[in-house]
């Protein structure tokens, strides 16, 4: 996904606030959010992806998992545990932003 490689040269230096806020509004920007073509997968394929093959449906979520692994260690927690919990959610939250 075009959004997880600019999410992974966000965090070229490391996992920091900085990069947090980055991708974020890059995530959130009206560029993003007006390229519907080219713009959020997730938010333009989740409600298909339950009727796809079970082949189209692992590689969803492997794709999302990857998603929530590279979110994570920017998350607030002091556990992983915590930290994947707060990345699900601040994904999930931002997504539902989106047109």
């Amino acid at each position: 996904m075009q959004s997880r490689r600019r999410w992974e040269n966000s965090l070229e230096d490391g996992p920091s606030a900085r990069a947090l806020r980055k991708i974020v509004g890059n995530y959130l920007s009206e560029e993003h959010r007006g390229r519907r073509g080219s713009g959020c997968l997730v938010a333009s394929l989740s409600c298909d992806i339950a009727r796809q093959s079970p082949a189209v449906r692992r590689a969803f979520t492997v794709e999302i998992e990857g998603i929530f692994e590279l979110l994570a260690p920017l998350m607030p927690g002091r556990t992983n545990s915590q930290r994947s919990a707060a990345a699900t959610a601040a994904f999930e939250a931002t997504s539902d932003l989106l047109p």
